[in-house]
């Protein structure tokens, strides 16, 4: 099998795996936390779609973040204009992908590094949603509300830091099999 293949196997298990995460979080009682205004608690999705980045470079990284938010897309069903295909699913979780790449080498070998890959994560994510929220999904906003702070922060700020949380806390328990996975990909 060569390198490339292996790497968009390796992808495509990981973008799977992050979707039966997403799922799993919606249909098991007890997961399925949602916060007030919408977006779950326990969204370890993150995870898989970060380590992609890491293990495997940029490119792969968009690759299983674009998958991801297609297929997610497509279960949620969630849009009012197309743009926010693009700010709620696509760009995002393409850049949660890409984002692993950031630090890739170092992300591995120093918590520090870990600990920004997803920080960076959570911010690129955080920023599109966001943006989203005020571009697309303004309407939503409860009267007498600033827009920008609804869409920021009541909505998009509590359930974006609880995933980048949770799924760095994952990271850290998965670290040493991780650096065993790398050493197998060269």
């Amino acid at each position: 099998m060569t390198k490339v293949l292996r790497r968009l196997v390796l992808t495509s298990i990981l973008a799977a795996l992050a979707i039966v995460f997403g799922l799993l979080v919606k249909l098991t009682p007890g997961l399925n936390l949602e916060f007030p205004n919408g977006g779950s608690v326990f969204g370890i999705y993150t995870l898989p779609l970060v380590i992609i980045g890491i293990l495997l470079g940029y490119k792969y990284g968009i690759l299983g973040g674009l998958v991801y938010g297609t297929v997610s897309w497509m279960v949620d069903g969630y849009f009012i204009h197309w743009g926010s295909i693009f700010l709620d699913y696509l760009i995002p979780f393409a850049l949660v992908g890409l984002s692993g790449a950031v630090f890739k080498d170092k992300a591995l070998k120093d918590v520090k590094y870990l600990f920004f890959t997803f920080m960076l994560a959570f911010l690129l994510r955080w920023l599109c949603h966001g943006f989203a929220g005020v571009l697309f999904w303004a309407e939503y906003t409860p009267e007498g509300m600033n827009m920008w702070i609804y869409s920021f922060f009541i909505y998009n700020l509590p359930y974006v830091l609880s995933s980048s949380i949770i799924s760095f806390i994952a990271a850290l328990g998965i670290k040493k099999q991780l650096i065993l996975l790398t050493q197998t990909l060269k």
